[in-house]
């Protein structure tokens, strides 16, 4: 992967995160909040019904190629952190696995004549049929390449698919944490940004130094992966 590749991969992770930021914002003023929280008032009083049928949306979203970065979030949202955060970790890895699955089974000639030709792909290919374990971890946890266009490629190598869901579940767990962390503070935002709070500063004071030491230790993640996935590939 060469440098201009890496620079456009790390523009369009921060553009994503940009634009979580500000549906985050603008969920509070937009009458979808208000549709958001009577759905978030429902799963409180159906948290195993709602955590099923959130599993089974996400999955078949993951499957349709949904932003991943949205529906992590909108666990985190409905579900808050701890239960938001081990019910996305499932789904992303279940959902991967079986996107694989799909692409593998019903679309792989078409996808094979777009993707065969793509230097990324035969790259990681030819890795992942050496390591194929640690390959699908390292891209995972380097976020070099957006998750729906791995869940593709690996459709189409020769990695066993639940050792590729297996890495994708443990390799995205730092990406599961900040998206899940910055969609539970979204239902909290409005609150934290009036005055209801007795030191509002303060309040807001907590919230920007949570989702700064949250992005700040992914992306530090984000970069020792990426060093480790380079000289892998280097191979």
């Amino acid at each position: 992967m060469d440098r201009q590749a890496r620079r456009n991969n790390r523009r369009r992770f921060l553009l994503g995160l940009a634009v979580l930021l500000l549906v985050i914002i603008g969920a509070s003023f937009l009458p979808l909040a208000a549709w958001l929280e009577s759905a978030r008032t429902w799963v409180d009083s159906h948290l195993l019904l709602g955590a099923l049928l959130f599993a089974g949306v996400f999955i078949i979203l993951t499957v349709a190629m949904v932003p991943g970065s949205l529906l992590m979030a909108s666990a985190g949202y409905l579900f808050g952190l701890p239960v938001g955060l081990p019910l996305a970790s499932v789904c992303i890895g279940c959902g991967a696995g079986l996107a694989a699955l799909v692409y593998r089974t019903f679309a792989r000639e078409w996808l094979w004549q777009r993707f065969n030709t793509d230097p990324r792909f035969v790259t990681i290919d030819e890795a992942v049929a050496r390591k194929g374990f640690l390959i699908v971890l390292l891209t995972r946890l380097s976020l070099l390449m957006p998750f729906n266009l791995l869940n593709i490629i690996y459709g189409l190598s020769r990695i066993p698919l639940p050792t590729m869901a297996m890495a994708t579940w443990i390799g995205m767990t730092p990406a599961v944490l900040l998206y899940t962390y910055l969609g539970s503070i979204a239902a909290n935002v409005e609150q934290l940004m009036s005055q209801e709070f007795a030191n509002p500063w303060a309040s807001r004071a907590v919230l920007i130094s949570g989702i700064l030491v949250v992005v700040a230790a992914t992306w530090v993640v984000h970069r020792t992966a990426t060093a480790a996935l380079r000289a892998e590939l280097e191979q």
